[in-house]
């Protein structure tokens, strides 16, 4: 999930101002309260937006723009049914 977002949004938010760029690294707790937005992603199409964290206020305390935007070309991508996505069968094989 984290690489296909980091090319979503490479390829529909930072063309379209919403970012100025998409980089992985490893960040310090300082980043993070200082950033605008943070979000965590995990499975498919799963985002989970952080508002806080260490009881401090992450931007405006509210899931962002960014987050919105994203998990709605995650959740666009996935229904897509292409190549980048694999359906699970339930049960064992």
């Amino acid at each position: 999930t984290v690489r296909r977002a980091m090319e979503l949004a490479s390829e529909h938010l930072v063309p379209r101002g919403e970012l100025a760029g998409v980089v992985q690294g490893p960040l310090t707790v300082a980043d993070l309260l200082a950033a605008r937005e943070v979000f965590l992603l995990a499975g498919d199409t799963h985002g989970y937006p952080v508002v806080r964290l260490d009881g401090e206020q992450i931007g405006d305390g509210r899931p962002g723009p960014v987050y919105a935007a994203l998990k709605r070309l995650l959740l666009e991508d996935a229904a897509t049914g292409n190549a980048h996505h694999e359906p699970l069968q339930a049960g064992g094989a």
